[in-house]
């Protein structure tokens, strides 16, 4: 792509308690108007990401990107950007059929490759089928809590990435308000629970399954897993909050129900 038909970053983008308005009104209409919502967080995903690292040019791999929302914004900045997904089907783009249920839109918005075909691979986040040090960033946007070993997931993302590259992952807590996905907030009361009371009230299943493609993480098991990174540096923060409330994160017990989205962000020495 050439410089000059680039996209850029916006100029100005909302900070603080502005930005968090923003994204959760945002978040309102993710099934109403996926793309107006993922449009929205991947534009901000890409400010957030730029305060560590430099998009264009850079190699990126989208670890289980779905539809390709950050994929596409990724690509627009200049980045080489390739998307990995369990299932990879490229798909040319098409007209968003009609619905009968939100788990049908689910699975059609996630058929891989429906808005990057050509650009992504078929592969388990947890097992990534890339040579080392491959990616300049190794991104993931709330994959974790999908997987069954966040351990691997998180020292594949650190294999794959260049020394001196950049690793993000961002994750739902389970003990925040809205770690039960759409079976939120039962899932206080248990996960399988949960899920027993979302099917006997929707006459179906949540499309996350609690203990299948589902899972309850906290923030201290995940951070004693990325300590153990040899040299690795470190920054968390609440990916949603202003940058002022980052010192939740530092709060054992409170921070996991207060922190909503942890991100991380991880620097692989030189």
């Amino acid at each position: 792509m050439s410089e000059a038909t680039r996209a850029t970053l916006p100029s100005t983008w909302p900070r603080g308690l502005r930005r968090s308005f923003m994204l959760f009104s945002t978040f309102r209409q993710e099934v109403a108007d996926p793309d107006r919502f993922y449009s929205v967080l991947a534009t901000d995903t890409a400010v957030q990401i730029s305060r560590f690292a430099r998009i264009p040019d850079a190699v990126i791999v989208d670890v289980g990107g779905g539809a390709g929302y950050f994929s596409q914004k990724f690509t627009e900045l200049g980045a080489h950007c390739l998307l990995v997904e369990p299932e990879a089907v490229p798909l040319l783009d098409e007209p968003m059929p009609n619905f009968e249920t939100e788990l049908e839109r689910h699975d059609w918005l996630c058929r891989p490759g429906r808005l990057m075909p050509g650009r992504t691979i078929a592969g388990d986040g947890m097992r990534l089928p890339l040579p080392d040090n491959f990616a300049d960033i190794s991104f993931s946007s709330n994959v974790l809590e999908h997987v069954p070993s966040p351990e691997a997931l998180i020292r594949e993302s650190w294999r794959i990435t260049k020394p001196g590259g950049t690793i993000y992952i961002s994750y739902t807590l389970w003990w925040s308000l809205w770690g039960g996905h759409e079976t939120s907030p039962w899932h206080f009361l248990g996960g399988h629970y949960a899920a027993r009371r979302f099917e006997k009230k929707h006459g179906r299943p949540p499309a996350n399954k609690f203990g299948t493609s589902l899972f309850g993480y906290r923030i201290a098991p995940m951070m004693k897993i990325i300590r153990e990174l040899p040299g690795a540096q470190i920054h968390a923060e609440p990916r949603y909050y202003p940058k002022w409330l980052r010192w939740l994160v530092f709060i054992p017990a409170i921070r996991e129900a207060t922190v909503w989205n942890l991100l991380v962000v991880i620097t692989k020495p030189a």
